[in-house]
């Protein structure tokens, strides 16, 4: 149960102290026979906190994720971009990357707090990024499933893709495909299964749907279950299929 703090009437020199209190709790630190490690609160995407470690004595410390965050990234397959990412946020900055953990290999006692938290900043933001990266890889690789499938089905000829189409409110937006079939025009487009994903669909085939002479509108999923309560969002605005689940005859009946 949280309890609400009145700071009202304090002095500067207490409510110092109070701040302290507070950002001790914040981080929490552990010793082990490998050296010492602080859980900060930065959190990766997976909710896992940002751990960092601290290793020597005097006023020397190599300071690390120990390869933490690379493991996060690993974990989706998104190592590979985690490695370029993190070569490129670190430039000129005075942190290392070994193509696995974010280093200072050498900090005063001094600087230790504010290199602690360079790291695991940059560790949670590299994370990050390779998540994007790596989602829009997928996206990519999905598209080019879904217009391969619709050139199988209709022709090459009758497919356009990364087609634009501008909607009643005079937006210009980008789908997947343009398909063209016995002088029906359709539009296809491929959502991840993530709600920014869909709510920018919802909102692109609901303007499109407002044309006086609005095309069929088709959107196809990897996986339906994985949509939850997204897909009847989804489905207001268009029809929404799996490719893998949809036969050939069933998407041409959905473009005629």
């Amino acid at each position: 149960m949280w309890r609400k703090i009145s700071v009202a009437g304090h002095t500067r020199e207490t409510l110092f102290s109070i701040a302290e209190d507070v950002s001790r709790v914040m981080a929490r630190a552990s010793k082990t026979d490998t050296g010492v490690y602080i859980s900060t609160p930065v959190s990766y995407p997976s909710g896992a906190s940002v751990v960092v470690r601290i290793d020597g004595d005097g006023d020397a410390f190599f300071v690390s994720d120990s390869g933490l965050g690379y493991q996060e990234s690993d974990m989706i397959d998104a190592g590979h971009s985690f490695q370029s990412v993190a070569r490129s946020i670190i430039r000129d900055t005075g942190v290392s990357f070994d193509s696995r953990s974010f280093f200072v290999a050498r900090s005063s006692r001094a600087d230790l707090a504010y290199v602690a938290a360079a790291i695991a900043n940059f560790s949670q933001r590299a994370v990050i990024e390779a998540l994007i990266k790596h989602e829009e890889r997928k996206a990519d690789i999905q598209k080019k499933a879904l217009v391969s499938r619709l050139e199988d089905v209709f022709g090459i000829k009758n497919v356009e893709k990364d087609f634009e189409i501008r909607g009643a409110s005079s937006v210009e937006w980008d789908v997947a495909a343009k398909v063209t079939s016995s002088n029906v025009v359709s539009i296809f487009d491929y959502v991840k299964p993530h709600k920014n994903s869909v709510v920018n669909t919802v909102a692109k085939f609901h303007d499109i749907a407002r044309l006086p002479d609005a095309p069929k509108r088709i959107v196809t999923v990897s996986d339906k279950a994985k949509m939850g309560d997204l897909l009847g969002l989804l489905s207001q605005a268009a029809n929404v299929i799996s490719l893998a689940e949809t036969p050939n005859d069933a998407i041409r009946r959905l473009a005629a």
